[in-house]
């Protein structure tokens, strides 16, 4: 119950020194944005989602696909003030061109999906675009080149595969989803995925390759995502005398620079499911989600709210700078100092006691509490000296001894060890005198 009361306590008065959280959100727009670190800020947190495989469609047969989500990426990342980010947000996969408004047929008879989702041909879904954030000391003049260094990279989220389109339900399969180390894949020989150091390959299907997901070969198959390493394209194959399998694209791989950041990477769900961390606050429109397969024609097929008839979702990406170590985030968003004595971890929602044996003199770290002295949860933020007559000799302890018999500390605290009690003159000799006695008796 007492530290129930302190942490209200804490949470109550401890308005000091506040500063609000900030986040930054960076939509789709098929180009790459900018963003400067700001001065002090030395940490960011990033949460990006790559673009959402595009569904099959056909005008008259009802067997195609979905496409695969985009994969998901959380990372802390270490940063100077005036570094630049360079970031990327993939696409969503594309149904065939002709039937999305912003790609009219000027634009050619292929379409991939931007940065560089594997294109489509005619019915099969293009591979959705990757999501990036890459970090340069000085401004570069070509931003689409920066992007592509890949000593630069910190943070990658893949794209999804696009879904195919076919004759028989079983001569089709679902666009896979990208992320993680590894995108996802279909059936053994339908497609490959990108890896950590290659793209996606299978004999019969476009290949994926570095920042770049494969391309369809056939007007039925699905494009690979777009990744650190892209998937392939889907496989076109004879499976029967009668009958072809169409693939649906692979996913991309993410990404984590462990020079720049600690983080982890997921994949998402295949053939038009959500990816992961969808129900996140910054992601309630969705973002990521593979594209519907779409039976009825071309007619309205490029919507683009949540429930996407077959494009895939657009991804997104969000850098927050935290609350710092120190501090903690309160209900209503503001970083508060945490109370002399406590400490917190960066983005912490409340600060904590330092374990039993030692303390924070800076509210960040945790020191084991030295000889002579001992800690014990509470809000001082120094180690407690023993008390005259007791002593501590190893670092970290959480209470102090009491000399031996004969030993002492003069009356002075924070003793490491007793010393040995000094004898007067008068006490040496009483103790003669007592000894004398002793005997005495003894020998009568």
């Amino acid at each position: 119950m007492s530290m129930n009361i302190i942490f209200v306590f804490l949470m109550l008065v401890n308005c000091c020194c506040t500063s609000h959280a900030q986040s930054f959100i960076f939509a789709y727009t098929k180009s790459v944005q900018q963003w400067v670190v700001p001065s002090g800020v030395n940490t960011i947190i990033s949460k990006m989602w790559g673009g959402g495989g595009g569904g099959g469609t056909s005008p008259e047969e009802p067997d195609v696909s979905s496409g695969g989500s985009g994969g998901y990426t959380e990372a802390i990342i270490s940063t100077v003030p005036g570094q630049i980010l360079y970031i990327a947000v993939g696409g969503g996969g594309i149904p065939p061109l002709y039937q999305i408004p912003e790609y009219p047929a000027s634009d050619g008879a292929y379409s991939d999906s931007w940065p560089n989702g594997g294109k489509l041909i005619q019915m099969g879904g293009a591979g959705g675009g990757r999501s990036q954030i890459s970090i340069f000391n000085t401004p570069q003049s070509d931003l689409n080149a920066a992007i592509r260094v890949a000593s630069n990279i910190a943070v990658i989220a893949a794209g999804g595969g696009g879904g195919s389109s076919g004759r028989l339900p079983r001569s089709r399969t679902a666009g896979r989803a990208g992320g993680g180390l590894i995108g996802n894949n279909g059936t053994i020989g339908a497609n490959s995925p990108g890896t950590q150091t290659t793209g996606g390959t299978c004999s019969t299907c476009g290949p994926g390759g570095f920042l770049q997901g494969g391309h369809s070969s056939s007007p039925w198959t699905g494009g690979g995502g777009d990744g650190y390493y892209g998937g392939s394209a889907g496989a076109m194959y004879q499976i029967s005398s009668s009958d072809y399998m169409m693939g649906g694209g692979a996913g991309g791989s993410s990404y984590i620079n462990f020079q720049y950041c600690s983080g982890t990477t997921y994949a998402g769900t295949d053939d038009g499911g959500y990816p992961y961390n969808a129900n996140d606050t910054y992601n309630l429109m969705r973002y990521g989600k593979g594209g519907r397969r779409y039976t009825g024609g071309y007619v309205n097929c490029g919507v683009t709210t949540m429930d996407s008839v077959c494009r895939g979702q657009h991804g997104l990406v969000v850098i927050s700078i935290p609350c710092a170590a120190g501090t903690f985030k309160n209900a209503t968003g503001q970083c508060v100092s945490c109370l002399q004595g406590l400490y917190s971890t960066v983005e912490s929602t409340f600060c904590s006691y330092c374990p039993s044996g030692k303390y924070s003199p800076d509210r960040v770290n945790c020191f084991l509490c030295p000889t002579g002295t001992f800690c014990v949860n509470s809000t001082a933020n120094n180690p407690q000296n023993c008390s005259p007559g007791t002593y501590s000799n190893i670092n970290g302890s959480t209470s102090c001894n009491d000399c031996p018999v004969g030993r002492t500390t003069n009356n002075v605290v924070g003793f490491s060890a007793c010393l040995v009690k000094a004898h007067s003159p008068c006490s040496y000799v009483q103790f003669i005198v007592y000894k004398s006695i002793y005997f005495l008796f003894k020998d009568s």
